[in-house]
């Protein structure tokens, strides 16, 4: 059962990353969102990935080949605690 003070509203990226970047992990939300379907949820999350968040660099899979292709030349990381 959810707390009366829960608000449940559709999905919109665009005002969860402005409204609700913080969220307390010791406790229960206290907002949720939904789409209609998960289809409606992926296209949502999908398109603004694709559109609104800044990347150096793009990675698309080629089927035919069966990898990752980078747009560009990348440097890997070993090890994230030296960075």
């Amino acid at each position: 059962m959810l707390d009366p003070n829960t608000e449940i509203n559709r999905l919109d990226a665009d005002y969860i990353i402005k409204h609700h970047l913080k969220y307390p992990i010791s406790s229960f939300q206290e907002k949720y969102f939904y789409t209609e379907t998960f289809e409606e949820a992926a296209d949502i999350v999908i398109d603004y990935c694709r559109n609104k968040v800044k990347r150096s660099f793009k990675v698309d899979y080629d089927a035919q080949q069966k990898r990752l292709v980078v747009d560009r030349p990348i440097e890997m990381v070993d090890n994230l605690r030296n960075i």
